[in-house]
């Protein structure tokens, strides 16, 4: 069965802990990566606030048929080549060189298993709605954060690009929140209309219970682990330190609170 699989969320939000799970399951994740084991190839193609707001339907879906082609080992002509790296080039989000495009567009992917691969780019759930409709054997994972997590997390280059998406002010002091609430609405009512294609995973959860929700994740994927490989893949993901404080639980209103608590965030 041809399986296709993105990962996203917040930046911060532990996207990479799940592309690891997944990568040292054996699921192909591509060979242009950074360290956050983000698909550079996306990056540079979709992490453009411009590209998003034209709501160009027939150019969104050419890059993304570039892209999944790219991904899946096969070559890109040359006009694809010219048309993919114009849209880099006029990216203002990330600074590409003619030199470095090229090249990845022109690499062939020689491991690249074109019955299962991957990617994990943050930015990814921007686009849920195009890739869902465009891409049908894909499913799509979302990495969902505790709230006052994300509140107090450094990483904030979401917002400040996609925040007026949502009608956020980006000179708010709870933008980052705000940010938070509203994307994951908007994820959740995404999915409503893909039966079994979206997917949101609690990452503290998957912190302090790995092996139980890494065999959920993977019963989503239609993916089967043997015991030693899950008990394997269960050493990943680590509890981390909280980044907010009981009193900033305690400042959260009762609204805040029972949202907390419907996307499974302990607030005792």
């Amino acid at each position: 069965m041809k399986r296709i699989i993105s990962v996203g969320g917040l930046g911060g939000s532990g996207t990479r802990v799940v592309a690891q799970v997944l990568s040292s399951s054996g699921v192909y994740f591509g060979e242009h990566l950074n360290l956050p084991l983000d698909n550079i190839l996306f990056t540079r193609i979709f992490k453009n606030p411009k590209l998003i707001d034209t709501g160009n339907e027939i150019k969104i879906k050419r890059l993304l048929d570039l892209f999944c082609k790219k991904m899946q080992g096969q070559n890109l002509s040359i006009s694809e080549t010219i048309y993919i790296s114009k849209s880099i080039l006029s990216n203002k989000c990330y600074n590409s060189s003619l030199q470095d495009t090229y090249y990845i567009l022109r690499h062939k992917n020689e491991t690249c298993n074109p019955e299962t691969w991957a990617w994990k780019e943050p930015n990814t759930h921007i686009y849920l709605d195009y890739l869902l409709r465009y891409i049908p054997n894909l499913k799509y994972i979302h990495v969902v954060r505790n709230g006052l997590d994300m509140k107090y997390s450094i990483n904030k280059k979401q917002v400040k690009n996609w925040g007026h998406l949502f009608n956020i002010d980006n000179n708010s002091e709870n933008k980052q929140w705000n940010f938070w609430v509203k994307s994951t609405e908007r994820i959740i009512e995404i999915s409503k209309n893909y039966n079994n294609r979206v997917y949101l995973i609690n990452y503290n959860k998957l912190c302090s219970n790995p092996k139980d929700e890494i065999l959920k994740l993977f019963t989503f994927l239609e993916i089967n682990l043997t015991e030693n490989l899950l008990e394997h893949l269960s050493t990943i993901p680590k509890v981390t330190k909280k980044k907010y404080l009981i009193k900033d639980l305690q400042s959260l209103s009762d609204k805040e609170l029972e949202l907390m608590e419907k996307w499974g965030f302990n607030t005792k």
